[in-house]
């Protein structure tokens, strides 16, 4: 009889750890959560804020899908980051985009695989000095420290553009403080000026003049059409008077902001991502993360600089 129950502990025991090790039929494993990884920026801008909450509607409405944002350098980080598979999804400024396809200006000799996914929204340099400086047109930045936007931001490639065209870039001190860290620098007296290239309103913008007294440098037409004539992706705009309360509007450079994806990623998905970010609860829940959101309609979303991913076009010819 003792021999009978001890094999019977024997059989139960080897039983116990054979179910343990056998495969488990939860769902969890039949049909595992998918995570994509978007790439934005420093915070202070709005690809960062923007980018949570777009994974936030793609986690909410793509059936086993979680979408987290990362922070990144920026533009020219995030195609680089897509191009070695290191995010999923990754913004960037459509000059920097077209850069970064045909293996040009950050990307010369090294063309990143990267497909549009949307085009996002319109973005607008600001140049930002303060109000008792003697500084009131771009040329005038000689001799300056000048803060271009983080390193590996498209707002920095287009802040070297500008200095470029206006023959002072190797008379500008120029320095790649995050956004944040830039505003700050700038109310302490650590720099002569800004650039940024954000949609407005802006987070580090208002940090700035709710501080400070400003002046907002313009960007003219003449050194605009010397910009555009190698550069005819920017546009010409204005930051309006009714933004950060301005006397008048702003003339200055303009350029769109598109969502990447590597060419790789599985086209079902992206049109699932699509679908989730398009419907009208998601751009009502953007619109209370940034009033970018705006610009997310479907016939300017389709409207990108670069090929689209098939996903992508899918969806758009199906609307």
């Amino acid at each position: 009889m003792k021999s009978f129950k001890k094999l019977a502990a024997v059989f139960v025991v080897l039983m116990s750890v054979a179910i343990l090790l056998m495969p488990s039929c939860s769902k969890s494993d039949e049909d595992p959560m998918e995570v994509i990884v978007i790439g934005t920026a420093s915070p202070g801008g709005v690809y960062f804020p923007l980018g949570m909450g777009i994974a936030k509607v793609i986690t909410d409405n793509v059936e086993d899908v979680f979408a987290r944002s990362e922070t990144t350098g920026g533009s020219v980080d995030n195609c680089q980051m897509l191009g070695a598979g290191s995010l999923d999804l990754g913004m960037a400024m459509a000059n920097v985009a077209l850069d970064a396809y045909e293996g040009v200006g950050s990307f010369a000799g090294d063309a990143q695989p990267v497909l549009a996914v949307f085009s996002m929204y319109p973005s607008v340099q600001h140049i930002i000095v303060r109000a008792d400086s003697d500084i009131f047109a771009v040329e005038d930045l000689a001799g300056t420290t000048v803060s271009i936007d983080a390193a590996g931001s498209g707002g920095e490639v287009v802040s070297l553009i500008i200095l470029e065209a206006a023959g002072i870039l190797d008379e500008v001190n120029t320095l790649n403080y995050q956004q944040l860290d830039a505003a700050s620098a700038l109310i302490d007296g650590d720099l002569d000026a800004v650039f940024y290239n954000l949609p407005y309103p802006s987070q580090a913008v208002e940090k700035i003049t709710g501080a400070i007294d400003v002046r907002f440098i313009p960007v003219s037409q003449v050194l605009f059409d010397d910009i555009y004539a190698s550069h005819p992706y920017f546009t010409f705009g204005e930051i309006p008077e009714e933004v950060y309360g301005l006397d008048e509007g702003v003339p200055s450079i303009m350029v769109g902001n598109l969502m990447l994806a590597h060419p790789d990623m599985d086209d079902d998905l992206v049109y699932d991502i699509l679908t989730a970010i398009f419907l009208e609860a998601s751009i009502e829940e953007l619109l209370g993360v940034h009033p970018v959101a705006n610009f997310f309609e479907v016939d300017m979303a389709s409207e990108t600089i670069i090929p689209m991913h098939p996903g992508a076009e899918r969806f758009f010819s199906a609307d």
